[in-house]
């Protein structure tokens, strides 16, 4: 190709990418070296910046002159690139995103992208560049970042509202289920006994219902953290068998319960979602079985030396599902359509979701498999370690709760008066004595002058919380052990009262032996740390 056919190529190719630039929406320029001079601008800067060209032509310093005052400070003297050009030549770049103002007082965001041009001699001829109005993303950006701080907003609501109403429902449940378990230890009359027996039901029931809101909330925060420790895998199973029994009131049901004689003794667990776990699938074969039988098979596939997969089957004699349903049951608020069934057999669809939930947080899988009037089946698997010699009987250490048959001096804080005359029934049952403190400021005074065994710690006061107290009673130099018996439930509001120096931390509703065994507990470590 001679030069002057290279010559016209080249002015071709010019004319081609002009009219590119002409029907562009993008701002196209080209600047002299100093970006004194704009030698070229694209009719699309009269669109967007709503300004002549002619004017910026005549007058290059009107490009600065309409940025924003703010984006004006901030973006990079003319040096600056220059410098870059000198010091990294065909290769320098720079791109900035700034405001403009219109002369209508709107305002654009611009991304202007730029590079230099050189000649043969490898001498900078000029700089070119396009502009592009990005306001449009901006405004996306801006509207999801507001969208996702309300959301956050929201979300903290909620949190807290729930968090409320937690407090709120487990107090009362606190007083119910304390009182009926005292009258149930007493000698009452078989109408009398039965009907205990049915507010006790009931109270579950809504205690069951309370646990999952929050368990549902705590998993969409990502607070749920899962707390591992070596159980007796046995003693769960049986002793979360035996609770839900109160459930069989009108049914002729009986529990069956087997362990494979390959499962581990001790396995690391957390403990309270496990049984979470097995309570929601129970309560879920009881709900949907009225004669028969509900059979619990335990058993673990060893995979190598301290690692199992433990697997639980919860077998029943219900009504069982159609096959169209059993993708749909771990859906949150989902239930098998009622209009299969006579009875409407009630809850708000979350137990097996949150068992699906927490399974997922432990690497488990939860299965079902179910006929229609002959019952249904649902399995549970979690890989798990054991304990392969925990002591010499192959058994953990019991804890040792003779600290409460030895007189203890409690200090007991609580202002909610069923709770309170709850608390001192619980109590009469162990050998102790006990100051009452209904205040804040009484919990203090007390604890900093008298001398205790246990601090029983209510945390919502009428004056200053248990945490608070809990704090000045540290700072003053007391070490009584601190156990909070509080109907706030959220992992993070537990942390918070350890934080602040407390040693255990009851959530409401308790029974008696909870209260007794967190006694010994607290008491024991006191003194081992005390030797």
């Amino acid at each position: 190709m001679t030069k002057s056919s290279a010559d016209k190529e080249l002015l071709h190719i010019g004319d081609f990418l002009a009219k590119i630039a002409e029907k562009s929406h993008h701002v196209y320029w080209l600047s002299s070296p100093d970006l004194k001079k704009i030698i070229y601008v694209s009719p699309a800067y009269e669109k967007i910046w709503g300004r002549s060209t002619e004017e910026l032509l005549k007058n290059p310093a009107l490009w600065d002159l309409f940025l924003h005052p703010d984006d004006r400070r901030d973006r990079h003297p003319i040096s600056d690139l220059a410098e870059r050009v000198k010091s990294e030549g065909a290769a320098a770049r720079f791109e900035e995103n700034y405001r403009i103002i219109r002369p209508d007082g709107e305002i654009r965001w611009i991304l202007d992208r730029g590079f230099p041009i050189f000649t043969d001699k490898g001498e900078i001829c000029g700089i070119t560049g396009v502009a592009i109005d990005v306001s449009k993303e901006h405004q996306a950006e801006e509207y999801l970042s507001k969208a996702k701080a309300a959301a956050e907003t929201a979300n903290q609501a909620k949190t807290k509202l729930l968090s409320n109403i937690s407090h709120e429902l487990r107090t009362p449940l606190n007083g119910i289920l304390g009182l009926t378990e005292i009258l149930s230890n007493h000698s009452l009359q078989k109408n009398c006994h039965t009907m205990v027996q049915d507010i006790n039901t009931l109270a579950n029931h809504l205690l069951l219902l309370v646990n999952d809101i929050l368990t549902i909330t705590t998993i969409e925060t990502g607070n749920l953290k899962l707390v591992y420790n070596p159980v007796e895998i046995k003693d769960v199973v049986e002793n979360t068998i035996e609770l839900m029994k109160y459930k069989l009131a009108n049914k002729t049901i009986t529990f069956h319960v087997e362990f494979d004689k390959n499962v581990p003794r001790t396995i690391e667990v957390d403990q309270a979602r496990f049984r979470q776990i097995l309570v929601n699938i129970i309560d879920n074969a009881i709900k949907f079985t009225e004669k028969g039988h509900i059979k619990t098979v335990v058993s673990a596939d060893i995979q190598s030396a301290g690692h199992c997969v433990l697997q639980v089957s919860v077998s029943d004699t219900g009504i069982g599902i159609l096959p169209e349903f059993l993708s749909k049951i771990f859906k949150r608020f989902s239930q098998v359509n009622e209009k299969c069934y006579i009875k409407d057999y009630g809850g708000v669809g979350l137990g097996l979701s949150i068992c699906e939930e927490l399974l997922d947080l432990m690497d488990g899988k939860l299965s079902v498999t179910s006929k229609i009037n002959e019952g249904s089946t649902f399995t549970f698997t979690i890989p798990t370690k054991y304990v392969t010699s925990p002591n010499k009987n192959g058994q953990l250490p019991k804890e040792d709760n003779t600290s409460t048959k030895h007189h203890t001096r409690i200090l007991l804080v609580e202002d909610e008066p069923i709770n309170l005359k709850v608390m001192e029934l619980m109590l009469k049952d162990i050998n102790c004595s006990y100051d009452i403190a209904t205040t804040g400021n009484e919990a203090f005074t007390f604890g900093k002058t008298n001398e205790y065994d246990v601090i029983l710690m209510d945390i919502q006061l009428p004056d200053i919380n248990g945490v608070e107290v809990t704090r000045k009673l540290r700072t003053a130099g007391v070490t009584t052990p601190i156990i909070a018996t509080t109907a706030h439930a959220f992992p993070e509001e537990r942390q918070n009262f350890i934080d602040a120096g407390m040693n255990e931390v009851l959530t409401k509703p308790f029974r008696q032996q909870q209260i007794f065994d967190a006694i010994a507990s607290v008491r024991k470590h006191d003194k081992a740390n005390s030797e």
